[in-house]
């Protein structure tokens, strides 16, 4: 064998070792798959309006504490006023961040199983229509509100 045969012999197998496993097109949902990810797609959607609304309201809320706190400083009353108002926004909070995680995971959940994959279009047709629906609309404009410093417990006085 002559050494430039040889050479792209060995160039043709080191490309091939080389090609990553995630370039390689993952298999068609299945009919199950598909209107799991179908449901996926109906809670992110849901959920998503819910919590957005929570965390705006939560913003609002948090602004108005901080108002209260700044007034504290003038009076006892005011300030167990606070310190009462902090400590359940705190509560709602966690019960706040704990959906977050909760809607989360079932993001990354569609991210790794269901994003970026192809499926039949006659599985597509045999699920209900709501869940085909929710499929054909897709998540490009969902979006998921996430832990950020502004959803950190109050400090109480």
């Amino acid at each position: 064998m002559n050494k430039s045969l040889f050479g792209i012999i060995i160039m043709a197998a080191s490309i091939a070792v080389s090609v990553p496993a995630h370039a390689q097109q993952p298999s068609p949902l299945s009919p199950q798959q598909l209107a799991n990810c179908a449901s996926q797609v109906q809670q992110l959607r849901s959920e998503a309006v819910r919590l957005n609304q929570q965390a705006a309201a939560h913003d609002s809320r948090r602004d108005e504490l901080a108002r209260l706190r700044d007034a504290a400083r003038t009076s006892t009353e005011i300030l167990i006023s606070y310190n009462q108002q902090a400590t359940a926004f705190n509560s709602e909070m966690v019960a706040f961040r704990e959906d977050m995680d909760r809607i989360n995971e079932v993001k990354r959940a569609y991210d790794q199983g269901c994003a970026n994959r192809s499926y039949r279009r006659s599985d597509l047709a045999a699920l209900p229509q709501d869940k085909a629906n929710a499929m054909r609309t897709g998540l490009a404009d969902v979006r998921v509100p996430h832990t950020n410093a502004a959803n950190v417990p109050l400090q109480q006085q």
